[in-house]
């Protein structure tokens, strides 16, 4: 019996561990009020669409204050709360999918730009612009994969 579980266990870990993108680019902004997190997803090589994972975890205090239609609004209103800050221009989100992630008052969304290859850095600067929390703007540098 007892062998049954140490194998259970070390299959399971090693599920764990190829799960895991090496090349993933994990990013975050954190100040008192919010913390930010953003993570690359892997893209096509000919694709002009950048993708991200992006999750918002507000302080506890803060989502005490804002009542039920703000956090309604966190799930369903966010397509103009992300964009990227290329300098001269900003660059808004073509896809911002909420994700249901089972964590109460964090907030995730798969989000989609469409970045020509031409204009691509080696990194960029992803923003939220907050309009349901605190109404601040926060920007992530993030390096492209």
């Amino acid at each position: 019996m007892r062998l049954k579980w140490y194998g259970f266990v070390g299959a399971f870990m090693a599920l764990m561990f190829s799960c895991q993108h090496k090349n993933a680019s994990f990013n975050e902004f954190k100040d008192k009020d919010i913390t930010i997190q953003v993570i690359q997803l892997k893209d096509d090589a000919g694709d002009s669409t950048l993708t991200y994972k992006a999750r918002v975890i507000p302080d506890k205090k803060l989502m005490i204050e804002i009542n039920r239609s703000e956090k309604n609004n966190l799930l369903y209103r966010m397509d103009s709360c992300f964009y990227i800050n290329n300098g001269s221009y900003k660059t808004y989100a073509s896809l911002v999918q909420p994700v249901a992630n089972g964590v109460s008052d964090t907030f995730e969304y798969l989000l989609a730009f469409d970045v020509a290859k031409a204009d691509r850095k080696d990194s960029i600067k992803i923003v939220y612009h907050d309009k349901y929390i605190n109404r601040k703007t926060y920007i992530v540098p993030v390096k492209l994969n």
